[in-house]
């Protein structure tokens, strides 16, 4: 488990995480700096909606929040 502080959007999670551990940043943003196409983010158990902006998604301490990657392939 990560901890972060000072978070309040999904986008400042994940600007924090890819600041603290860029190998992980590869995974959750594409070469625009936009979520990676095959991630999910569930906050407390909820799957958010990849075609909004969930970057602005509102979090608050306490808030759990999982990048999942899909797996992509035929």
């Amino acid at each position: 488990m990560i901890e972060l502080t000072n978070c309040e959007t999904i986008g400042d999670c994940f600007k924090e995480l890819r600041a603290q551990y860029p190998m992980l940043g590869r995974m959750l943003f594409d070469e625009g700096d936009n979520i990676a196409s095959l991630l999910n983010v569930f906050v407390n158990g909820r799957c958010l909606n990849l075609d909004s902006d969930i970057f602005i998604y509102p979090v608050k301490n306490g808030d759990e929040i999982y990048p999942i990657m899909m797996i992509d392939g035929g």
